[in-house]
């Protein structure tokens, strides 16, 4: 998911393809993993979460913990489809910290 993301921006799809890459296939179980491993990713700093337009990528002015409880909420009110682009919110690596 973090090598992904220093190409382009991701979502939560890539999350559930890399998830169906390592063997779970059942819906529930990614939904439930799914939300858990953004969460994480989010939570350690790893990813930040915002939006895209033409201008680019704008990370979201919320604070982590409303960001992830978004995420777990949005993704369970698709009612057990598989979130891909546009759905829920896009990823991005944090910016670089100057020196």
């Amino acid at each position: 998911m973090l090598d992904a993301a220093v190409d382009d921006w991701v979502n939560p799809g890539d999350v559930v393809s890399a998830l169906l890459r390592s063997g779970v296939s059942d819906d529930q179980e990614l939904e439930r993993r799914g939300i858990e491993v953004l969460g994480r990713l989010l939570v350690r700093g790893d990813l930040v979460a915002g939006s895209i337009d033409d201008t680019g990528f704008h990370p979201a002015p919320e604070p982590v913990e409303a960001v992830v409880e978004h995420v777990g909420t949005v993704w369970e009110a698709l009612g057990g489809r598989r979130p891909g682009p546009g759905h829920i919110a896009w990823f991005d690596l944090p910016p670089e910290e100057e020196v």
